[in-house]
């Protein structure tokens, strides 16, 4: 979880800090696990020093179906946390992986496919195929 990061060592941000710990407890709530990548996740294993003010909080968020993946988006298209910007991707049970702002177009109905990553390989693909409909 977020949280885990400040006890942990990570070296946040003033600014940034209350912004995690808000992430940790709303995505606990969730029921979603939620871990991270990029400059915050390479800061964390390394202890090297990758955070700087126009880092971007990049999110793993594991989803178990279309109904969760839509709350958690709907938290991260309203988040409201200054210079502090939200990116990461969805990773489904089933294995496919989507990025969060692509997931939020698709089930607005502004596109009809998205964009999905597994480890075979990326496809471009109708989400109706693979996850229930809200």
């Amino acid at each position: 979880m977020i949280g885990n990061w400040i006890g942990g060592g990570f070296r946040l941000l003033r600014e940034q800090t209350r912004a995690v710990l808000i992430w940790s407890v709303l995505f606990a709530l969730l029921g979603i696990v939620a871990r991270a990548y990029g400059s915050y996740g390479w800061q964390q294993l390394t202890g090297l020093e990758y955070v700087h003010p126009r880092s971007d909080l990049d999110l793993l968020l594991e989803v178990a179906t279309g109904a969760q993946a839509d709350r958690a988006c709907a938290h991260l298209r309203d988040a409201q946390l200054g210079p502090l910007r939200l990116d990461g991707e969805l990773a489904f049970d089933e294995g496919g992986s989507v990025a969060w702002r692509e997931w939020l177009r698709f089930r607005s109905g502004e596109t009809d496919r998205v964009l999905v990553k597994r480890i075979a390989g990326t496809t471009l693909e109708d989400a109706a195929a693979w996850v229930e409909t809200p």
